[in-house]
């Protein structure tokens, strides 16, 4: 990082030309990039008949936790959870998550056509297929499977894709147009039984049964302190501020700190502004309320 250059940056080709402070345009930059992500969320939740309101905010990576607090502000979200290790955690799942493979294969006919034992023959092949790529990592494991096909409304150009079990009856109209409705339904809204659906695509999950990874809770710690203080910019207030700074590794369960405050760890920061209380939980995870302080 270059904070030198990345003034002379602001400044000569942002503040300058806008006739703004430094300090107010680079606000304005990490504002750009909240209001951005803020309006993809709203669209897709939107689309899916959502709140985001009602949601919790969770935050990963290095940056995510960066933007997290005023992400949330701008959608009206009441809570966020930055993990422990967040900015490793894409990385922790992977090493963490069964060994698996995925199949899908196109099966295109209308749900008054489908013929059930065909549907699972076609199944059972994609079974050993799956199957013969899991021995390669484990010649020895148990595989599990999950079936789900993915069913449309004819001439739609996309589907939704159904969850079924292994059984016949699963595979026939009348067992899948009444989850097509309801799985439709709840991710747009609306239904139309007047309309004719098709299956599109067949889709098989397999997986080496292993022992989940189970997470230990951690010790209760003592009151949080504070290891430093720097001016960061508040947005509730509009201008720099003090704010403590915190060691991520010293922060333990059952800790509270109040806003303004920065938590750093080695491969994230985390971001409260004034109106923000934060909590860490049995876990480690930062636990934020947006606004709940007076």
């Amino acid at each position: 990082l270059d904070p030198d250059g990345a003034a002379r940056g602001i400044d000569e080709h942002l503040a300058a030309p806008l006739g703004r402070d430094r300090i107010a345009a680079a606000w304005t930059v990490h504002d750009v990039v909240n209001e951005t992500m803020a309006a993809a969320v709203r669209m897709h939740v939107t689309e899916r008949g959502g709140d985001p309101e009602r949601a919790t905010l969770f935050a990963f990576g290095g940056a995510g936790p960066v933007h997290a607090y005023h992400l949330a502000a701008k959608l009206g979200v009441a809570e966020v959870v930055v993990p422990l290790r967040a900015g490793v955690l894409s990385a922790l799942g992977l090493v963490v998550a069964p060994v698996g493979y995925d199949a899908v294969r196109t099966h295109r006919v209308p749900l008054a056509q489908l013929d059930p034992e065909a549907i699972d023959g076609a199944f059972r092949q994609m079974a050993e297929d799956v199957t013969r790529t899991l021995r390669t990592a484990d010649p020895g494991g148990a595989v599990a499977f999950a079936r789900a096909v993915d069913v449309g409304y004819i001439g739609q150009g996309y589907q939704v894709t159904i969850a079924i079990d292994d059984g016949l009856a699963s595979l026939g109209r009348e067992a899948l147009w009444p989850r097509f409705a309801e799985v439709y339904r709840e991710k747009y809204g609306y239904f139309y039984d007047d309309v004719a659906a098709e299956m599109v695509n067949l889709r098989l999950s397999g997986r080496l049964v292993e022992e989940p990874v189970a997470l230990a809770p951690l010790a209760a710690a003592a009151v949080a302190s504070q290891k430093d203080e720097r001016p960061a910019f508040s947005a509730r207030e509009r201008r720099l501020l003090p704010f403590a700074v915190y060691d991520r590794a010293e922060c333990g369960p059952g800790m509270v700190i109040r806003g303004p405050a920065i938590v750093e760890e080695a491969s994230a920061t985390t971001v409260m502004d004034v109106d923000g209380v934060l909590e860490v939980d049995s876990y480690g995870s930062l636990v934020i309320t947006v606004g709940a302080a007076p």
